[in-house]
């Protein structure tokens, strides 16, 4: 519907530049396999976006007005030549944006801090100056200049990353909630995803196949790659509970492998060597990908199809905490369209009609 009334699909208000903030030659390399050397060779000719700031600094005195974050405002990396030049056209519409450092990774995390709130600097020695005296690490120059008194710098911390994530709703908070408990009385928790995209909600999450060994090729006597006496076996055997998001694009012999798995390691004949198993996803939002396969093979793949769903207990997430109050008809019209209960014709929800507008039909025919 928002195709057919020629709605605007995407917009863009503003541009985003990387900007990179790396250690003394530690910048980022890319490069084909038997060709390193020649990339690094390269990458210590050309500058970064980090390497050639300081470069402006030194020959240019108005760049010292703005931090590192600011300077795509009124300059422009040439990337061919590797460097700043003067911005001939507004540049208010862009925005500098440096990647977000663990804390763990300390000095590149103090190294961030520091260009968010120096200006003018032309070297890493530069940065860590002091009333004229170079100190030994940047998070000693952080120190020096008060930027660690008190817990301000935590309290950004944190506020960045709320900006970064998106806020956790649903069965993600659920998850959350039951991760903390669980391990704040002293038990691990495993929590694997069948996507690289659904690991990224919560930390210390890996994909099912890093976790268990699950090989790319699938078939029905397929095993997963864990010897019973590796540390990943013992991992398991550590596990209070094991938490699969999106499971239900994940092919049946996967799962099969995995049980597999759990009852040998553990020496127990029960589904999934008796370990508790969280599984989360909704079938009416993706089914397990199976190349040229028909309709019913998809289907066949499906977890739900195998005898050994009859071993979980299922729990609703009732409340919708994402729709807001204006999407709610849209939304229960979605479920009623993923359950059947519309029948063979479905008629659009009156919030999809716009106003003021006649159309030809009503009903859409599936």
């Amino acid at each position: 519907m928002w195709r057919l009334n020629k709605f605007f699909l995407s917009e863009k208000s503003h541009v985003s530049l990387r900007l990179a903030v790396h250690l003394p030659n530690q910048q980022q390399v890319v490069f084909q396999s038997g060709q390193e050397v020649a990339a690094v060779a390269r990458a210590f000719m050309r500058h970064t976006t980090l390497t050639a700031w300081f470069l402006l600094n030194e020959h240019d005195v108005e760049a010292h007005n703005y931090n590192y974050a600011d300077i795509p405002q009124y300059y422009v990396f040439d990337k061919s030549q590797t460097l700043w030049k003067r911005r001939q056209r507004g540049g208010q519409q862009i925005i500098g944006r440096m990647p977000v450092v663990n804390l763990q990774d300390s000095e590149r995390y103090y190294l961030r801090m520091l260009l968010l709130r120096r200006s003018g600097v032309v070297s890493y020695d530069d940065l860590k100056t002091v009333n004229g005296i170079v100190l030994s690490s940047i998070q000693q120059t952080c120190t020096k200049l008060g930027f660690l008194e008190g817990d301000h710098h935590w309290h950004n911390t944190m506020t960045e990353a709320s900006q970064v994530k998106m806020p956790s709703t649903g069965k993600t908070f659920v998850y959350s909630t039951l991760i903390h408990i669980i391990r704040g009385e002293g038990d691990q928790v495993a929590y694997v995803a069948s996507t690289g995209i659904a690991v990224t909600l919560l930390d210390g999450s890996r994909t099912a196949h890093s976790v268990f060994k699950i090989p790319l090729v699938l078939d029905a006597t397929s095993t997963c790659n864990v010897k019973p006496n590796s540390p990943e076996a013992k991992l398991l055997k550590e596990t209070k509970i094991i938490i699969w998001d999106e499971s239900p694009m994940t092919n049946i012999h996967a799962f099969l492998a995995v049980n597999r798995l759990l009852r040998d390691i553990l020496d127990c004949s029960k589904p999934f060597g008796g370990k508790v198993i969280l599984l989360d996803g909704d079938f009416r939002q993706g089914l397990p990908v199976v190349p040229r396969g028909s309709r019913s093979l998809t289907v066949a793949c499906c977890f739900k199809k195998h005898p050994l769903w009859l071993n979980f207990h299922i729990l609703y997430l009732t409340k919708n905490m994402r729709a807001l109050e204006s999407e709610k008809e849209f939304s229960k019209w979605l479920f009623e369209v993923g359950d059947g209960l519309s029948g063979n014709t479905i008629k659009l929800p009156s919030v999809c009609y716009p106003k003021n507008k006649i159309l030809l039909s009503s009903s859409i025919m599936i």
